[in-house]
């Protein structure tokens, strides 16, 4: 999975972090870096040094939140890698979008797509 994460720093700029499994089944951090930004040119840069750190090696999938620019950043450099969206971020925002129609039923459901 891909995702940034805000105010880890004094300057306030995303961290970015590569965590999967490894071949022992192992939840492992790959990479993580410091961004100045998140535009899709930022991350376009920051998945192809992520390529040259892993050898040439294109994960075969990436969960993300909805961000648009992450988003096309994969679609550029990891054109057949599996883009799958995270339940935890579309569960957060049908309860910002959706109020009172998303009741515990609708969360439970939604948990197990």
């Amino acid at each position: 999975s891909f995702d940034t994460i805000y105010r880890t720093s004094k300057e306030y700029r995303p961290l970015a972090l590569f965590v999967g499994f490894n071949n022992h089944h192992q939840l492992t951090v790959f990479a993580a870096a410091l961004l100045y930004d998140e535009t899709t040119a930022t991350f376009e840069w920051l998945f192809d040094q992520f390529l040259k750190c892993m050898g040439g090696v294109r994960p075969l999938s990436m969960f993300t939140d909805q961000a648009a620019a992450i988003a096309a950043g994969i679609r550029s450099v990891f054109p057949d890698c599996f883009h799958g969206l995270c339940t935890w971020h579309i569960a957060q925002n049908a309860v910002v979008n959706l109020g009172s129609l998303c009741d515990s039923d609708f969360l439970r459901e939604l948990s197990y797509l």
